[in-house]
């Protein structure tokens, strides 16, 4: 049959999506990109905030309205499940844990549509304009998967947080982490079979291995870092490793700066702080304190001068007051982060802060994230302004738009190169030019 995979939200989620497509490509079913060929379609669903929630029904209904039968996997079929089959009784859920029954749900509902028209119908054509919206959409893309520099490799599901806005954490549970044996082989395998990249993600991969009721931190993030080294030695990649959270990271960073000194690993860390403020902090339970995240950021930028720093902060959350938003918009201009992700706060139903009193109002709300948003592009512009000039080893991951290339530095950032380059090759490039958001740079002759 001829199965579409969309997925949405986080690198996990992408990883699982394409474990998903490389197991129906193995029971026999053929991956498309065209929704309108699509005998199935299977959706990879995010609810983070509710805006991206409204866009995961968007999707269900441009596929139910046209009888093309949807299954519904990722967080919105564990936590919001209720909600879609009140609006489409016939969708057909994989919630987590149920991943390996994919082949037999699509069997089953493959046997229930038996009399529908042969894919290709009228009955499955979508409007012009329409597919060019749907299409705008991510997409795991087979031809891309299996072109991509990029390998996925999702060590756990769920975490350890108890944060009071994230309905994430319901859908996938407690901390499950993946076995070291079954992280390697795959990321052995994704190595041997030319990939370059490799991203190593889960909620948080600082929490890596907490779960084994194990008290030495030979178990642990750093030691599957030197793991993978040690099984890869004969092969020129990078590595990134995916977001941790302050809490886990205060446990091991003393073993992982070491480890991350290794070349073969981006120079890159992804640490949400979500406020400046103690109160707000405590509010959302991140079970650590401001200078607590000061201190780390101190730690890694001692022991990784070339670190890119990656944070997220969440504005508008119900109780802040101006004086607390300003200690958020303060500790960015001390911390200098080399990118800030940026989100009004989205109360999620069942979530404790979804009950709180004091909401902030939605232009309050907006105008702190543009004040917010203009100091990331400020920093970020002078930053990459002093990078003119220099030369630095990048590797080409992924094509870009007008006969470009985006490449990675050694420190995860991006460089456009004006030329079609072959993906999966380092190169020596001369960076001539910078916008806000990305380096602009030649390869050297």
């Amino acid at each position: 049959m001829n199965i579409l995979i969309r997925c949405f939200g986080c690198t996990a989620n992408f990883g699982e999506a394409a474990q998903h497509m490389k197991m129906l490509k193995k029971a026999g079913h053929i991956i498309v990109n065209d929704a309108s060929l699509a005998d199935i379609a299977i959706i990879r669903t995010c609810c983070v905030i509710e805006r991206t929630e409204l866009n995961m029904l968007r999707e269900i209904t441009s596929f139910t309205k046209r009888s093309i039968p949807v299954i519904v996997t990722g967080c919105m079929a564990s936590s919001r499940r209720v909600i879609i089959e009140e609006r489409f009784p016939k969708v057909v859920f994989c919630s987590f844990g149920e991943e390996a029954q994919l082949p037999e749900m699509i069997e089953s509902l493959h046997e229930d549509s038996i009399d529908r028209e042969t894919t290709g119908c009228e009955k499955h054509k979508i409007p012009g304009s329409e597919m060019g919206t749907l299409l705008k959409s991510n997409i795991v893309s087979p031809t891309a998967d299996e072109l991509s520099t990029t390998h996925i490799e999702v060590i756990s599901n769920g975490c350890l947080g108890k944060c009071s806005y994230c309905i994430t954490r319901f859908a996938r549970g407690q901390l499950e982490s993946y076995s070291r044996e079954k992280i390697r082989s795959g990321i052995n395998k994704a190595l041997g079979n030319g990939k370059k990249e490799i991203f190593l993600t889960s909620q948080d991969n600082a929490v890596y291995g907490f779960d084994f009721g194990f008290k030495e931190k030979k178990y642990y993030l750093p030691s599957l870092l030197n793991d993978i080294l040690k099984d890869n030695s004969d092969y020129n990649f990078r590595l990134r490793v995916g977001m941790m959270n302050p809490w886990g990271l205060a446990r091991i960073i003393g073993e992982l700066i070491p480890v991350m000194n290794n070349k073969k690993i981006y120079s890159f860390i992804h640490l949400p702080v979500q406020s400046g403020d103690h109160e707000v902090l405590v509010s959302m339970r991140r079970r650590y304190k401001r200078s607590d995240f000061v201190d780390l950021v101190s730690q890694l930028r001692q022991g990784l001068p070339e670190l890119t720093l990656s944070t997220d902060i969440i504005v508008g959350f119900p109780g802040e007051n101006e004086e607390q938003f300003a200690r958020s918009f303060d500790l960015m201009k001390e911390i200098e982060p080399d990118v800030i992700n940026i989100t009004r706060f989205s109360p999620r139903p069942g979530t404790v802060a979804a009950s709180m009193k004091n909401r902030i109002v939605g232009w309050k709300a907006k105008n702190r994230s543009r004040e917010l948003t203009k100091l990331r592009f400020d920093i970020t512009d002078r930053k990459l302004s002093g990078r003119r000039g220099t030369r630095l080893k990048a590797l080409s991951v992924e094509a870009g738009t007008k006969n470009s290339t985006l490449l990675r530095t050694d420190n995860y950032t991006t460089v456009v190169v004006k030329e079609d380059l072959p993906l999966g090759i380092f190169f020596d490039v001369e960076i001539i030019d910078s916008t806000d958001i990305y380096l602009v740079g030649k390869v050297s002759s």
